[in-house]
């Protein structure tokens, strides 16, 4: 396991990560230990009966938006398959903002620069995830909008585009734990 950074961690259980997700408890477990999933917990203590998986923000983030796919009606393959396109990079800024609780800080990304999860595809299982800026987005967008794309275009065959806002989506975790951290003041 890679070490984590020096700053600060703070680790949730699967109890806690239910209720700042707003899920039931069997739904974090789901993620965890659902094949298709593959959301593994960051930290696990001990194994077999009575071992215990331990979150941190990071892995929090992910779970919230794969629950978002979950409602749009995505099967767990592919919300699996979604979430392991979304690089830390993307999750990093909610974690420093959070270390910080600099909540002031929140919408410092320009609007173009918005990180979106994208589905391009046929359908809801044959769709390919990309996650992409909201310019990139914009335009693929309307290529799926006009007809399909441009005559030629070798993505000409793509019917569908589905759209997640990351950010959007991690602002209100964001807020959850800020909400939900015994440090919030």
């Amino acid at each position: 396991m890679k070490e984590k950074s020096q700053s600060r961690q703070v680790f949730y259980g699967t109890r806690e990560v239910a209720q700042i997700l707003g899920i039931p408890e069997w739904r974090v477990k789901n993620f965890t230990e659902g094949a298709a999933y593959r959301l593994l917990p960051s930290y696990r203590i001990g194994s077999g009966k009575g071992s215990r998986r331990l979150y941190v923000w990071s892995d929090i983030f992910r779970m919230g938006i794969a629950e978002r796919l979950v409602n749009f009606g995505f099967t767990p393959d592919s919300v699996g398959l979604a979430i392991r396109e979304i690089p830390d990079s993307i999750l990093s800024p909610y974690r420093d903002l959070l270390e910080a609780h600099g909540r002031q800080m929140r919408d410092q990304l320009k609007s173009t620069e918005t990180p979106l999860l994208v589905q391009l595809g046929r359908t809801k299982l044959s769709g390919i995830w990309r996650v992409m800026t909201a310019s990139e987005g914009h335009r693929e967008w309307i290529r799926t909008v006009t007809n399909g794309g441009a005559a030629g275009d070798r993505q000409s065959a793509r019917e569908q585009i589905f759209i997640l806002n990351i950010a959007n989506v991690c602002d209100s975790i964001f807020e959850a734990l800020y909400r939900y951290s015994p440090t919030a003041g």
